[in-house]
């Protein structure tokens, strides 16, 4: 069976993000290749914990597959979970936040570009989710954007916690990311099981801060221009009419956040 157009484009777009970014992070510094090739497997692990063990959602068939058990999981995937970290790390690295503000403000800004991006999964068939409610947004469960606050909150405050703790070196751009993987698949399986319980977190601390006077990397607004516009192509292909406002919405509102850092009355006098 031919693989869809709307497929490939995801892949191709992904894969052709995800080099320009291997490119910026090594010219940022290597612990920062090593932060995003680390958020790579660290999304694709985290693909194997749902899809496999907790079975929220089901995938389509896409030209590059990754097998896992019994199930497979697309390879834009895990590389979608690399650039959308390393970009959001990228945009919230130099805001004068705490480390637990910082890691929910990075999980914040990738949470705001899935209100775009899983609703069209959804209606294009990327993948789909199962045991929805009366009221989900779009078919996806409210309590997956909890989640993406979660998964790349936790990652990225790890990665910067041992960036902090270890000297510069191979220990820092092999051993940190590769710590915080594990330390975060912990905390994911912990906090899925609280959240299946219905005990929801409550985020909540002031995002009071300053920004530091930085220049503003292409990438950072470059990941979610680019999915965001595709996403806005395929918005009008949608089942649900609405969508087509929805998504240029959503989408809009995350480039904003990312550029939100830089934003000029947010600098450091």
């Amino acid at each position: 069976m031919p693989v869809p157009v709307t497929f490939l484009g995801i892949e191709v777009l992904t894969a052709v993000l995800f080099v320009g970014c291997c490119w910026f992070a090594w010219q940022r510094g290597s612990q920062w290749l090593g932060a995003m090739l680390g958020a790579t497997g660290f999304g694709l692990l985290v693909e194997v914990l749902f899809v496999t063990t907790l079975q929220g959602y089901c995938y389509g068939e896409f030209l590059m597959m990754v097998p896992v058990g019994d199930a497979t999981v697309p390879l834009w995937v895990a590389l979608g979970w690399g650039i959308i970290m390393f970009s959001a790390m990228a945009a919230t690295e130099d805001l004068a936040l705490g480390p637990v503000q910082k890691a929910l403000a990075t999980g914040l800004l990738t949470m705001v570009l899935d209100l775009a991006l899983d609703p069209i999964a959804q209606d294009q068939a990327w993948w789909t989710w199962g045991n929805l409610r009366p009221g989900d947004y779009f078919g996806v469960p409210y309590d997956n954007f909890i989640g993406w606050i979660l998964i790349v909150g936790s990652y990225s405050g790890f990665v910067r916690l041992g960036w902090r703790r270890m000297r510069p070196g191979w220990m820092r751009v092999v051993l940190t990311p590769t710590v915080s993987v594990v330390l975060a698949l912990l905390f994911v399986a912990c906090a899925t099981m609280v959240l299946d319980k219905g005990l929801y977190p409550v985020l909540g601390e002031a995002l009071t801060c300053v920004h530091a006077k930085t220049p503003l990397p292409p990438y950072v607004l470059g990941v979610p221009a680019a999915l965001g516009g595709y996403l806005i192509i395929l918005a009008p292909l949608a089942e649900n009419p609405a969508l087509i406002a929805v998504i240029p919405t959503a989408a809009a509102l995350a480039l904003l956040m990312f550029f939100w850092p830089w934003r000029g009355d947010g600098r450091a006098g």
